[in-house]
């Protein structure tokens, strides 16, 4: 699995099976133990693959600068699952401060502000 699109919150797993399967994805802290199967495939979220086609599935509700690692269980059509499958370690974005979103959106109206003014030239 390889994870991007990683925000405060949530983050974006990318899958690829080279037959078709459902797999089962979980966001879980480094710092815990490794999941078993059956935890991955109770609490994880789950996505089809298709054979060769890459898939993906965000999970979210993560702590803002936590580490986590993605865990993965494929299972075939026939019930039979795979073993846990575990990404890389990534970290999850720190919490914007409040006043760094002030910001944002006096900048975002200065912008506007300034292509409105343009437009009426």
């Amino acid at each position: 699995p390889q994870v991007g699109g990683i925000t405060d919150t949530q983050a974006t797993v990318k899958l690829k099976a080279d037959r078709s399967c459902e797999a089962y994805v979980i966001a879980w802290p480094v710092y815990e133990e490794t999941p078993y199967v059956e935890d991955v495939t109770i609490l994880g979220r789950k996505v089809a693959l298709r054979a060769g086609r890459e898939g993906q599935v965000t999970v979210d509700s993560l702590s803002a600068g936590n580490e986590y690692k993605a865990y993965v269980v494929l299972r075939n059509f026939r019930g039979v699952n795979s073993g846990v499958i575990e990404s890389a370690p990534f970290t999850m974005h720190p919490q914007p401060s409040p006043r760094s979103r002030r910001l944002s959106r006096k900048a975002l109206c200065s912008t506007t502000a300034q292509r409105t003014s343009r437009a009426g030239r």
